[in-house]
């Protein structure tokens, strides 16, 4: 069984991080309609930027907890987010049916 990342509270320390999102979806040069992935998503703010920016955004994010908060919080901004069960190791897509891949953070939990 693997670790489940969703038992920290994360989404305190998301509100924190929010500006490196911003910073690393901003500086992506995301244009709207781009297919974008946000891999190892947690609380969604890549994919909520990303999604703003007007891309057409998928978050994966290995975490059932993590992914109903991305997904909650695509409800409150008013944005569509295709939220998936998935790790980089085995992305639940198929090649090259994304633009644009950002990750902010994951890394760290690989």
């Amino acid at each position: 069984m693997g670790l489940d990342w969703g038992i920290g509270r994360y989404e305190e320390v998301a509100k924190t991080i929010e500006p490196v999102a911003q910073l690393v979806v901003s500086r992506a040069g995301v244009t709207p309609g781009e297919r974008a992935l946000d891999l190892g998503s947690g609380t969604g703010n890549a994919a909520l930027e990303l999604a703003r920016a007007g891309a057409r955004t998928i978050a994966v994010e290995p975490s059932p907890r993590l992914r109903d908060v991305t997904r909650e919080r695509a409800t409150e901004a008013g944005v569509s987010i295709d939220v998936r069960e998935g790790e980089a190791a085995s992305l639940p897509l198929d090649d090259r049916s994304v633009d644009l891949v950002v990750s902010v953070f994951a890394v760290i939990f690989a």
